[in-house]
């Protein structure tokens, strides 16, 4: 079973509150280790913005002697994420209430990923095929 840490979590965030952010780490932290306890593979998103964070899950998932497998995403194409974003808000049970000026934030404070045993993937893929692809790598 594959957990997402996003909305289903967390509600919607305010991603400029330090506190805020503090508590979502926090809470990240436990869900993080409850799941892996569970046998659950975990997909973490976007909030993991630095090296730091991303250091910190892979620290959990080591202590817990689990396996870690670190997927980045890739903006190939800022209009087709644009499209997708736009067209997300026209669905009322949306997973992300992240529009494009929050993707713009967050896309200035993002940390590029020092991890170069990473897997890539491509934002080009439709969200079936991105969600297949993921799940192939982690399984």
């Amino acid at each position: 079973m594959v957990t997402w840490f996003g909305k289903n979590i967390f509600g919607t965030p305010n991603y400029e509150s330090e506190t805020e952010s503090a508590e979502v780490y926090k809470k990240s932290e436990e869900v993080l280790r409850k799941k892996i306890q569970e046998g659950s593979d975990i997909v973490i998103e976007v909030f993991w913005m630095s090296n730091a964070s991303r250091d910190f899950a892979r620290s959990i998932v080591e202590e817990l002697e689990a396996n870690y497998q670190q997927i980045e995403v890739i903006v190939v194409s800022e209009k087709i994420l644009k499209n997708r974003i736009e067209e997300r808000f026209t669905k009322p049970d949306r997973d992300s209430d992240g529009d494009w000026n929050v993707y713009l934030k967050l896309k200035e404070i993002r940390e590029e990923s020092d991890n170069s045993s990473r897997f890539i993937v491509s934002n080009n893929l439709k969200q079936k095929e991105l969600f297949l692809q993921i799940d192939k790598l982690i399984s």
